[in-house]
C-alpha cells in the first residue's frame, strides 16, 4: 500500500518529457521484439506527449563579467577555471568535470572530449587559459 505524503503540496505531476522518455523505451522494446522475431508486428502505435519548448537564456556581457569576478573571489580555487572553460567552450558540466590532463593539448589549445553528447569532440581552450 502506497503512503500519501504528509504535505499535499509536495505532490507533483510527471512532466511530458519524462513520460516521453519512458514511452521511447517501450517503443524501442517493441521494435526490437519485431526485429528479433519475438512478435510479428508492433502491438500499438505509441504517441508521444507534446512538450513545451524551453527557453534558452543567454547571459549578458555584464552578467558574464560579474560571474567571472565572483568565481575569482570564490574560496574554491577550481571554480574560476571551471567557469572560464564553461563560458569559453560551451562544454557541459560533466564534460568539464571529466577533463583529464591527457585530454588537453596546450600547444594546439584543444581539449579532447571523449564522452561528449553525440560524438567525440575537441574544443578550443579559451584565450585566457594561461591565467589558471
Amino acid at each position: 500500500m502506497k503512503q500519501k505524503p504528509k504535505d499535499a503540496t509536495k505532490l507533483k505531476t510527471t512532466s511530458p518529457g519524462t513520460v516521453n522518455r519512458e514511452l521511447a523505451v517501450i517503443s524501442h522494446l517493441c521494435n526490437k521484439a519485431v526485429e528479433w522475431g519475438w512478435i510479428d508486428r508492433r502491438p500499438a502505435i505509441i504517441k508521444r506527449c507534446r512538450e513545451e519548448q524551453s527557453r534558452i537564456t543567454y547571459l549578458t556581457s555584464e552578467q558574464i563579467k560579474r560571474l567571472i569576478e565572483c568565481a575569482k573571489q570564490d574560496q574554491n580555487p577550481q571554480i574560476y577555471p571551471f567557469m572560464v572553460i564553461g563560458l569559453g567552450t560551451s562544454m557541459r558540466r560533466m564534460e568539464i568535470l571529466e577533463i583529464r590532463r591527457e585530454n588537453v593539448n596546450l600547444k594546439q589549445r584543444t581539449i579532447y572530449i571523449p564522452n561528449a553528447k553525440g560524438e567525440h569532440v575537441s574544443s578550443l581552450l579559451p584565450g585566457n587559459w594561461q591565467n589558471f
